[in-house]
């Protein structure tokens, strides 16, 4: 039987380092930040998905999906904090969780099909998408962890819980390093939009 996984999004960012706008929002490719990681992901492959919003304009978006929606009013208290309330929202009861943060636009459906497929052929196992010898984003993490993530501080990362098992770690390789880069400021948009054009 196929283990179930459930997602969470992470849309809820203050994008401090980018400056006033939201970063999700900005154009890329014709669409929005925030549209090109939700155009990304295979929900036939997902049990359940759901998002994160920082914002009522990310709602809006994210109601143009078939995924459930929940605002986070407190974005300012940390990462960690989105990671509970979806995790909170999915419950206890998958086999492994999946993590995507919104602000990653040239993640690829090819790459996520991958890390899921490989994540049900190893189980018991935190798998992440890879690039030689860097660890990026997404993760999965098997329901083991499961009361670990929902331990994390509100200014916490998944980082923290995958670092104490960094033995259960495997990574799943993408052929282009930019998949794995994220947005933080207005030149990383840039470098990522200059990347799309070659």
């Amino acid at each position: 039987m196929s283990k179930k996984i459930g997602c969470v999004i992470m849309a809820a960012g203050s994008s401090v380092r980018f400056g006033k706008n939201n970063k999700l929002l900005e154009t890329f490719d014709d669409t929005t930040v925030i549209e090109r990681v939700l155009d990304a992901v295979p929900y036939s492959l997902i049990e359940r998905c759901l998002l994160v919003a920082g914002s009522e304009e990310i709602l809006n978006i994210a109601t143009r999906y078939n995924i459930q929606v929940l605002i986070n009013t407190k974005p300012e208290l940390g990462i960690g904090r989105t990671i509970k309330l979806g995790t909170t929202a999915l419950g206890p009861s998958f086999d492994g969780y999946m993590y995507i943060v919104g602000d990653q636009p040239l993640l690829s459906t090819a790459s996520l099909t991958k890390l899921i497929s490989f994540w049900r052929d190893n189980p018991t196992s935190i798998v992440s998408l890879g690039y030689e010898n860097r660890i990026g984003n997404p993760m999965v993490f098997p329901k083991l962890y499961y009361p670990e993530m929902m331990a994390l501080k509100d200014n916490e990362y998944g980082r923290v819980v995958y670092r104490r098992h960094i033995d259960q770690l495997k990574s799943v390789q993408v052929s282009d390093e930019y998949e794995l880069m994220d947005i933080d400021t207005i030149e990383d948009l840039k470098v990522l939009k200059e990347h799309l054009k070659k």
